[in-house]
């Protein structure tokens, strides 16, 4: 194909692109281009002229094109190694003498078509187009295909379906064979006693017709952990084919998820030393371990290098909307304030906020307030209306919210006033566990009135609502046991700035756990909790309300007295950089943003070094430079005591993340299964009455709800 018309040496760009295609196969491609020898130039008025082009230096010139560096032979050529989606191939190369230049390259191996488009570029004639684009067919006539499972369980049986296609113009008999590498044992449908010798594939034999395709299946039991090769060939007289794919194979069990996050704190201190026991039990699934260390120069770090499950597209009710709405504010803002907002995370962030809007105002009620399901329900909620009006007036900077929502919803919430000067609940929260810690009574008031102190241009207008909901708080406080309630009615009267906020403080301090340089509150004892086996994990209302408290301290800019609160809160972080559930998740990272902000340090140059079982070292290094870079190390899996020395200055989060599996039912299954052979059963006929159930935990009671059902399965 010709791509340059005048030049003798010129630069030429190929550009392969994918489109749907229904056959094809992997033959070598080759583009040549030709230009002629002789450019000749052809003036308005008279003959043309053969002219032999000078090719300028670089930069020189005054055309765009004239900018192009002359090809220099006897260096490596420069090739674009970008990959483009849907593209093959994206190249360039230069012409010799004689005009012409040639490249190879494989197809991929994909049944499909292609199309060559081509530009050139020269110093004196510009740039060159291809006449029409070209399309490349790949035709393969005879081929496997595979299609396997995402994952599947350690010990499981699996069929291999395997489909093999006949495009020749004769039928085919074709021997399909699966190899087999010690990866997994073949399985067999009879109940005849195997030979425990490992077989190293097996063989069917199919015929294909023309133009036709033919299926078959194997069936295995996986033995080896993570990807197993699954080869398979297909051989015949006329034609033949392999292929090669992985299949993951995870362990049997259910997966516990294991986090324990560090603050490291070197502003002051020079050195830093912790031993961290993890916490497996001997009984896991054999070879299930994974253990995974990490350091982050960031507070919100692992928050921020796992923005993919807190920045979601927001949807379902007027409640659930929210739970995904309100992380996309919290994560701007920090990124915003602490200058590390990329485009492409703006971009989605604010593509998200604009639907989970539009989509919560189709829950709002003609008179303002919002509820789960908007006007189907009986009345709006207290607590909905008032978490929207706040989140709203939070994403105004972000994105376009009309004011009169936000004034319509702080009036109805206004109208729904009590006397005492209370907020109670007019309507229903499905989902409850959004709520937190401030469902009813004192918290809900004090929740309430925050979403009118954070809407500051409103406070004038409410003044004389935000005064009655402040006198309830302080009448009421108290002789107030119920930490969470002593915490958001804290943070509430420092909002307001009230006289009162001091003996809130006070009571709020006298409610402080401290244990080993960590400060939080905790929610009262109940009577079960010695029977609950998830007692001892981080607890959602426990994470708000000492979220609620370092925002009161930060109201009252203790801000280095806030560090044992921000060392506990950091190791309650999952894995993911989250939180037991939406609504502290939501709170705390607000919290920790406020606090990072504050404490950043001016320079960051820590040494970390782990060291593990008898010889095993690894080190990780934070800088400014990678602060915001989450850095991994996977350690071996029989690790069970890690020491953590970490040197220099600045302040980090170090992490151990780690999983196993267990094969035992817990100590509160949520589920039970309970198969009973049925006496109708015999050789050839087996019926079975199957009782599941699912248990759920509320206020430590189990409630059962059963069901049964009669399965009928034919044995001959």
């Amino acid at each position: 194909m010709s791509a340059c018309r005048h030049e003798v040496l010129c630069t030429v760009f190929v550009c392969l692109l994918y489109t749907v295609a229904p056959t094809g196969q992997s033959p070598k491609l080759v583009v040549q281009f030709q230009s002629p020898v002789q450019p000749v130039v052809k003036p308005y008025i008279g003959p043309g002229a053969v002219v032999q082009p000078v090719t300028r230096p670089p930069l020189a010139g005054p055309y765009a094109f004239s900018r192009i560096p002359a090809p220099v032979w006897n260096k490596p050529r420069v090739f674009l190694t970008h990959a483009l989606q849907d593209t093959w191939l994206f190249t360039n190369l230069s012409t010799w003498q004689d005009g012409r230049a040639s490249m190879k390259s494989t197809v991929p191996d994909t049944i499909t078509s292609w199309v060559i488009t081509a530009f050139s570029v020269d110093s004196l004639y510009g740039l060159g187009l291809l006449d029409s684009p070209k399309k490349l067919k790949v035709f393969r006539p005879f081929f496997i295909s595979v299609d396997l499972p995402y994952s599947v369980r350690r010990g499981e049986y699996v069929s291999i379906p395997v489909v093999v296609f006949n495009y020749l113009s004769k039928d085919v008999t074709a021997d399909v064979t699966l190899e087999n590498i010690g990866q997994f044992d073949f399985a067999d449908t009879s109940n005849d006693v195997r030979d425990s010798k490992l077989e190293l594939y097996k063989r069917k034999s199919l015929t294909i017709k023309s133009n036709s395709g033919s299926p078959t299946s194997f069936l295995i039991q996986t033995k080896d952990l993570g990807y197993i090769s699954i080869k398979l060939t297909a051989t015949s007289k006329l034609a033949g084919d392999a292929i090669e794919k992985k299949l993951l194979v995870k362990p049997e069990g259910e997966t516990i998820y294991k986090n324990k996050a560090i603050f490291v704190d070197l502003r002051k201190e020079s050195l830093f030393e912790k031993n961290i026991t993890l916490e497996i039990p001997s009984n896991i699934v054999p070879d299930s371990e994974f253990i995974e260390i990490g350091a982050v120069g960031d507070i919100l770090g692992p928050s921020t290098m796992n923005l993919a499950s807190l920045i979601q597209m927001p949807f379902g009710c007027g409640e659930q909307n929210m739970l995904n709405f309100v992380p996309n504010i919290v994560i701007l803002d920090y990124l915003k304030n602490t200058k590390q907002l990329t485009t492409a995370v703006e971009t989605k962030s604010l593509k998200y906020m604009e639907t989970g809007y539009q989509q919560e105002l189709t829950y709002r009620r003609s008179d303002g307030s919002f509820s789960a399901f908007g006007s189907a329900d009986a009345s709006g909620s207290t607590w909905l209306t008032a978490y929207v009006v706040k989140s709203f007036r939070q994403a105004m900077p972000y994105i376009p919210i009309e004011e009169k929502i936000i004034i319509e919803g702080l009036q109805w919430l206004s109208n729904n006033q009590a006397n005492n000067g209370s907020f109670p609940e007019v309507g229903y929260v499905s989902h409850s566990d959004i709520q937190g810690g401030s469902s009813k009574g004192l918290a809900l008031t004090a929740y309430t009135l925050i979403a009118f102190l954070e809407n500051q241009k409103a406070t004038p207008v409410y003044r004389n609502t935000i005064n009655r909901a402040v006198e309830y708080l302080v009448r009421n406080l108290p002789g107030v046991e119920d930490p969470y309630a002593i915490a958001i009615c804290s943070y509430a009267l420092h909002l307001a700035d009230h006289p009162e906020k001091n003996v809130a403080f006070n009571l709020l301090e006298l409610k402080a756990n401290t244990v080993d340089g960590k400060k939080w509150w905790k929610r009262m004892d109940r009577a079960n909790d010695k029977k609950n086996p998830w007692v001892h994990e981080p607890n959602s209302v426990d994470v708000e309300m000492t979220a609620y408290a370092l925002l009161t301290y930060l109201q009252r800019e203790l801000v280095e007295d806030g560090l044992p609160i921000l060392h506990w809160l950091v190791s309650q972080q999952n894995d993911q950089g989250g939180f037991a559930s939406s609504q502290d998740t939501v709170i705390t990272l607000y919290a920790l943003s406020q606090m990072a902000e504050r404490i950043t340090p001016g320079t960051l140059k820590l040494s970390a070094t782990f060291s593990y079982m008898k010889n095993g070292q690894s080190e990780l290094k934070v800088t400014k430079d990678n602060a915001m870079v989450l850095q991994l190390i996977e350690l071996p899996k029989r690790t069970r005591i890690l020491n953590v020395t970490a040197t220099g200055t600045g302040l980090a989060i170090i992490k151990v993340s780690y999983r196993y599996n267990v094969n035992v039912t817990g100590a509160w299954p949520l589920f039970s299964l309970d198969p009973q052979v049925d006496k109708n059963s015999n050789a050839n006929h087996l019926q079975l009455s199957v009782c599941s159930g699912y248990m759920f935990f509320f206020f430590f009671n189990y409630t059962m709800n059963v069901c049964g059902w009669l399965m009928t399965v034919p044995l001959n």
